[in-house]
């Protein structure tokens, strides 16, 4: 719209709807410069984030130290104590054999149905075991996956030693059974720990 200037400002100056127009505050005046460069106010940034981050720091570093200074006053307290409970727990592991009330025959049958397989059907028809914890048992087996399972789960006991597997031969009753020994030797894990 182009028309003369001083009709403009006076239609402008007459409408009630009208903004105020403020002489003082021109927009043809060049931005105010800042006190400070723009180098200045970047090395002003990064020292707000340097304090921040070392007080961050600080704060975590005093408040490690100071948990650990607490459990050291607590082991302090402790220290003795505990240093006697444990010789005497190591005594009493000791002397744990001879109190056990519970023979090694049940760890040893714990230990042969751990090894069972968890697919198909197992029987053991007898267990001889002697004192030297040699023994023997006559297992009847559904089909040869199944005894071969059983077989592979003996081997694969950390204490169930020299695992050594007789002769198969047919079952009974149901027509695909198979009868077969399987001779091992017993041996606890915490046995190797005692003297």
């Amino acid at each position: 719209q182009t028309c003369d200037p001083a009709q403009r400002l006076a239609e402008h100056a007459t409408d009630p709807d009208a903004p105020l127009i403020d002489f003082n505050a021109s927009r043809l005046a060049p931005p105010k410069r800042s006190r400070l460069t723009s180098k200045q106010q970047w090395l002003i940034r990064a020292a707000v984030i340097v304090l921040l981050l070392g007080g961050t720091a600080g704060y975590l570093w005093f408040d490690a130290t100071a948990r650990r200074d607490a459990l050291q006053a607590e082991y302090d307290a402790i220290k003795d104590k505990a240093e006697k409970l444990s010789v005497i727990l190591a005594q009493a592991r000791l002397a744990e054999p001879w109190f056990d009330k519970r023979p090694p025959t049940l760890d040893c049958m714990l230990e042969l149905t751990r090894t069972f397989p968890t697919r198909g059907e197992i029987r053991v028809e007898t267990l001889t075991l002697q004192d030297d914890m040699t023994g023997q048992i006559d297992c009847t087996a559904e089909d040869r996956q199944t005894m071969d399972a059983y077989f592979q789960g003996m081997q694969r006991s950390s204490a169930l030693l020299n695992v050594d597997r007789g002769s198969v031969r047919p079952g009974g009753a149901p027509e695909n059974w198979i009868d077969f020994p399987v001779s091992f030797r017993f041996e606890p894990k915490d046995s190797k720990d005692q003297p």
